[in-house]
């Protein structure tokens, strides 16, 4: 990830990717996603599940986390890609868990 802007009600916030590496991995149709301090075992937070893609829409259903009140939830997103960049935008809301918020991130291809 290089970049995650997220608009909650009237605030908007922007990921601070300074200390941390955030890496996600699609494959044909499983998705994985890893987020950690840089140099810490600190913060250590990732997920895991299947996906669908329809054109431009992407569905993930999150099976493998540890946030109970998230885990089979699906989110659905619009994505594009640029280049070696892919940007996912959209809503992700559940009540129970007190989110709704619109996000969006964009990840950069890693190189071989």
């Amino acid at each position: 990830m290089i970049a995650a802007k997220t608009i909650e009600g009237d605030s908007i916030k922007f990921k601070d990717l300074t200390n941390t590496t955030f890496i996600k991995i699609i494959n044909k149709n499983h998705f994985a996603f890893f987020n950690q301090e840089n140099n810490s075992n600190a913060n250590f937070y990732g997920g895991a599940g299947t996906y669908t893609l329809e054109g431009k829409q992407y569905t993930e259903t999150l099976n493998f986390t540890a946030v109970e009140a998230i885990k089979n939830h699906t989110f659905s997103f619009t994505v594009k890609r640029k280049g070696d960049t892919l940007i996912q935008s959209g809503i992700e809301r559940i009540e129970d868990a007190g989110i709704d918020r619109f996000i969006i991130e964009k990840y950069i291809k890693l190189k071989k």
